[in-house]
């Protein structure tokens, strides 16, 4: 038998027979299911739908020493669209350095959604912004979102997208459930499948991109945040599927104080010099038998390099690992 719930997370609270909390479920639900409905202890003073972790348990979400705070469900996210996407496919975050309010920014198959969390019980949701491109190809199930200074920036593996810009700043003063546009937009690229920034250089990476090989493509937005400009790109290694581009602080003393890049190229850690944009260079390819490098980052003093395979546990028959490379000489890692 079928039945109508608010959350998906109830639907599994059913099936272990386990009661359903009443401020996760809704009032109208609870007045149908009575016998459904549990008495609990923990009530928290805001929250409409939190839930304690309790023998494993929040609000029907597996748990361990982690507490449920508050609950939207796609329907919800995708409200200001006028139509729900089957999945949502990323999350960022936004603080405001004035205020210290909260954002969340999720990405969407037909949009971006943004939530206020500065309440985590009560997160309220400010609307999205539509998609460019076709938001009906394959290519949106694949959305990225990182932010810099002021501003959050966008791509997708939907034809034709580039990057959209938004002004977080507009969130401030946003009422519930707008349907916004966008302040700025990068064509240089069509698709992306995913995007870097790197705060202390202002350079954006878009990598799996239909332009340079899908490598890293190099997007300056210091000089103009709602305006970037192209600055070429490296190639040499082909698809990146992942990256992380830092100022170097580590051992290997000539590289100190440059622009290194680690990707993740599917059948490799590929390490790259971009200090200067006009001409990069490789400093070092590591590779292993049956990879699938998915992504990876560096520890503070950038001695190791952490990362995961997607695809180890398919190919090589174990289970879920992470990986440390040692970096401490970024030419023999």
């Amino acid at each position: 038998q079928n039945e109508t719930i608010p959350h998906v997370g109830c639907a599994e609270m059913l099936r272990d027979r386990e009661p359903a909390h009443l401020k996760l479920v809704g009032a109208s639900y609870a007045a149908n299911n009575s016998e459904s409905i549990g008495s609990y202890s923990y009530e928290p003073a805001l929250g409409e739908t939190a839930a304690k972790c309790s023998n494993g348990r929040a609000g029907g979400y597996p748990c361990k020493n982690v507490d449920l705070l508050s609950m939207l469900d796609l329907r919800e996210l995708n409200s200001a669209l006028n139509r729900v996407s089957d999945d949502a496919n990323d999350v960022w975050g936004w603080t405001d350095s004035l205020s210290g309010r909260e954002f969340a920014i999720i990405g969407l198959e037909r949009g971006t959604a943004f939530v206020e969390i500065t309440n985590p019980t009560r997160p309220i949701y400010l609307g999205a912004l539509r998609t460019r491109g076709n938001g009906s190809s394959s290519g949106r199930l694949w959305r990225d979102i990182k932010t810099y200074d002021r501003y959050a920036y966008i791509v997708s593996e939907i034809e034709g997208h580039g990057i959209q810009i938004f002004n977080m700043g507009r969130l401030l003063t946003a009422s519930p459930n707008t349907s916004f546009g966008q302040n700025g937009h990068f064509s240089n690229f069509g698709s992306a499948h995913n995007l870097f920034i790197n705060e202390d250089t202002g350079y954006a990476y878009g990598v799996g991109t239909d332009k340079c090989a899908g490598g890293l493509y190099f997007v300056n937005l210091k000089n103009n945040p709602t305006n970037p400009s192209g600055n070429g790109c490296y190639s040499a290694d082909g698809y990146t599927h992942d990256v992380q581009c830092v100022v170097y602080k580590g051992p290997t003393s000539n590289y100190f104080g440059k622009e290194i890049c680690f990707a993740s190229n599917e059948d490799s850690i590929t390490i790259i010099d971009v200090s200067d944009k006009r001409s990069p260079t490789l400093i070092k390819k590591f590779r292993y038998a049956h990879s699938y490098t998915h992504q990876g980052w560096l520890t503070d003093d950038h001695k190791y390099f952490i990362f995961d395979d997607e695809l180890d546990e398919y190919r090589k028959r174990w289970n879920t690992r992470t990986y440390v490379l040692d970096v401490r000489k970024l030419w023999d890692p």
